[in-house]
């Protein structure tokens, strides 16, 4: 973990019109300890190109797919869900979280920094993605 200095340069996103209609409301509606991810996923969303889900990308991070991700802790292989459906202990990660707003989006070899919730500066960068 380190802390960044330098600007951030954010990778280009490609996210489909369905999960994009359906992450909006899931940030807009975001609230309590869900109000800052929220906002992290709002953000994001806003920077993505928006395509019909058919014309994405097989390696595209898509809701519900499986992704291999590393960061400085090592390598990860989740599932990426909607936060009723997120359940850690059985890899299920919500895309409410400072990792799932990250990771959506994303294609296979690229990389992003985001912020953890204890306000550290961490990237992953996405090996795999499984539909």
């Amino acid at each position: 973990m380190t802390t960044h200095t330098e600007p951030i340069i954010l990778p280009e996103l490609l996210i489909g019109e369905d999960d994009f209609q359906l992450l909006k409301k899931q940030a807009e509606q975001a609230g309590g300890f869900l109000a800052e991810a929220g906002e992290q996923l709002l953000e994001e969303l806003s920077r993505a190109t928006r395509r019909p889900q058919a014309e994405l990308p097989d390696d595209t991070v898509r809701l519900n797919d499986r992704v291999t991700f590393r960061t400085a802790r090592g390598t990860r292989r989740l599932k990426l869900v909607l936060p009723d459906d997120a359940d850690i202990a059985e890899g299920r990660l919500s895309v409410l979280t400072p990792v799932g707003a990250a990771l959506i989006g994303l294609s296979s070899g690229q990389s992003i920094a985001f912020k953890t919730p204890s306000g550290e500066i961490e990237q992953l960068s996405v090996t795999a993605v499984e539909r």
